[in-house]
């Protein structure tokens, strides 16, 4: 299990390699080391990934049982053979974990998507056949990988082989769009898509790979029900990230430096307290032409008291001292 959650759906992922066999040695190493969290970015689903010797029918078997009932997608590497009923689908060293004749209802509702041999001719019809609400995709002839086998890092990364790369990217895309609840026959065709689209890459400097890609996404083929889809497990919520300690928006009074909560609260505090410093008309006649009102740290006059509380609290009376981001946060009535 890659992840710890006990009710989410199950994804079995066969990959067999390790015993000097070019057809799964080279592509199932990829699928062990880089499916999971290729697929899953999001970690929504649990995978039992059948590596190597793993990759038995005595595992397999295990896994059926045990996750009955939660599995909803079977995917990976394998063989497939004889050419001709019973037809099998293996793991390693040819070991069967698929044969024919399946039983009934064996596989309901879940989906199917190897890469093997030929297995699209006998196995997979049958189990669409013998299954209710099941979907598979499967080959129908043998498929190529044009890959420096001698030359790979056994799927530690992508970009070991490109040629292999672009293989691999179309069937992890394809799990990914049936994983988010993408209709199967919609994902069927997304894969040609994809296929074509790797293919284009290699046109003008491996046209021989770009037309291996192309067999490739001629030879698999969907069998069972077009309609199939995973609903996909809702994404736990994520708890809100932790707040900074609220901050207050404090008014100071630039006489005396006293704070308030609030804008009104200051102004009030400066006519209540401070309104001899603001108010200083020439004596002993207020209401002569020449009595100006004074500011007191511009000097600038004005012919009414009025004017110059105005121009003190649009110029001069800045007592936010927080930025302007934080201001329009907080409600700050300052502009």
């Amino acid at each position: 299990m890659s992840r710890n959650k006990l009710d989410a759906p199950v994804v079995v992922v066969t990959a067999p390699f390790g015993w000097n066999d070019v057809a799964t040695d080279t592509a199932a190493p990829y699928y062990a080391n880089l499916y999971p969290k290729y697929v899953d970015p999001n970690g929504l689903y649990n995978f039992v990934v059948l590596a190597s010797q793993d990759d038995n029918p005595q595992k397999f078997n295990e896994v059926l049982q045990q996750y009955k009932g939660k599995i909803v997608l079977i995917d990976g590497i394998g063989h497939g053979g004889p050419l001709f009923p019973p037809q099998e689908y293996t793991g390693f060293q040819l070991q069967p974990l698929i044969k024919q004749p399946i039983q009934q209802g064996q596989f309901d509702g879940i989906g199917f998507k190897p890469i093997s041999c030929e297995i699209g001719n006998f196995l997979v019809p049958e189990m669409a056949q013998k299954s209710n609400n099941f979907f598979g995709i499967a080959e129908t002839q043998d498929y190529y990988i044009v890959v420096e086998f001698e030359d790979m890092h056994k799927g530690t990364s992508w970009g070991e082989d490109q040629h292999l790369e672009s293989f691999l990217r179309v069937e992890f895309e394809v799990a990914k769009l049936l994983l988010s609840g993408v209709k199967g026959s919609d994902a069927y065709q997304k894969m040609l898509d994809l296929y074509e689209q790797e293919a284009q890459k290699w046109d003008n400097t491996d046209p021989e790979n770009a037309q291996w890609l192309r067999w490739d996404a001629q030879y698999r083929k969907q069998f069972g029900n077009p309609n199939w889809q995973i609903q996909p497990p809702q994404q736990p919520p994520q708890p809100p990230p932790p707040q900074p300690p609220p901050q207050q928006c404090l008014h100071e009074c630039p006489w005396c430096n006293a704070k308030f909560d609030q804008l009104d609260q200051l102004k009030q505090h400066i006519l209540d307290v401070h309104q001899k410093d603001i108010c200083q008309p020439c004596p002993p006649c207020p209401q002569c032409p020449e009595c100006k009102y004074k500011c007191p740290w511009c000097d600038k006059e004005f012919d009414t008291q009025d004017q110059l509380k105005q121009h003190i609290f649009t110029v001069h009376l800045l007592p936010c001292r927080l930025s302007p981001v934080l201001r329009k946060k907080l409600n700050c009535p300052l502009p």
